[in-house]
């Protein structure tokens, strides 16, 4: 868990390192997406940018075996305790890198790959007062792909439907700038 806080710090560092302009440009006269899915009965989450042929998205996946806040960071002190084994715990997240291919001026399809972490606890559980505590923990990291479609309504508004191996089925609204 301490790893997640470290990438997702590391991360937003490097957000406020770049120069303005750079982050400006990164959104401006660009092609911008909220997308809603789901995998497995949990929700995901993905914010996207395309300019040109290429583009990206960042996301993630609600839930995992066990909420961080529901384990103690912590090994058992306890004797007496059960393994319940190697658990997801929160959801995992990640960065894609996207290519479009337009079709025509109202059709383009697009696939992309990225990697995605997912932070993982030996879990053990007290038999005396059934708390849950952390024995070990890690972060995976595994590779992720995706692919859909997207159709552009207006100048400034499309929809998209795609594919992603860890985020699931999504729906997607894009808005150009």
């Amino acid at each position: 868990m301490k790893q997640r806080y470290r990438s997702i710090a590391s991360f937003l560092l490097m957000l406020y390192v770049l120069p303005v302009t750079a982050v400006s440009e990164a959104f401006s006269g660009k092609d911008n997406w909220v997308s809603l899915g789901a995998k497995n009965s949990q929700f995901s989450v993905s914010f996207g940018a395309r300019s040109g042929f290429f583009g990206w998205e960042i996301g993630g996946l609600n839930g995992g075996d066990y909420a961080s806040n529901d384990i103690k960071s912590y090994p058992t002190s306890e004797n007496g305790y059960i393994s319940l084994g190697d658990k997801n715990i929160d959801g995992p997240y990640g960065l894609d890198i996207l290519h479009f291919a337009d079709l025509s001026n109202k059709f383009t399809v697009y696939g992309g790959v990225g990697l995605y972490f997912q932070d993982k606890a030996e879990v053990a559980q007290s038999t005396t007062s059934g708390l849950l505590y952390t024995q070990s923990s890690r972060t995976s990291t595994n590779a992720a792909y995706s692919g859909g479609l997207q159709f552009r309504a207006k100048k400034t508004l499309a929809f998209g439907l795609g594919y992603h191996t860890v985020r699931g089925t999504n729906a997607q609204v894009m808005v150009k700038f």
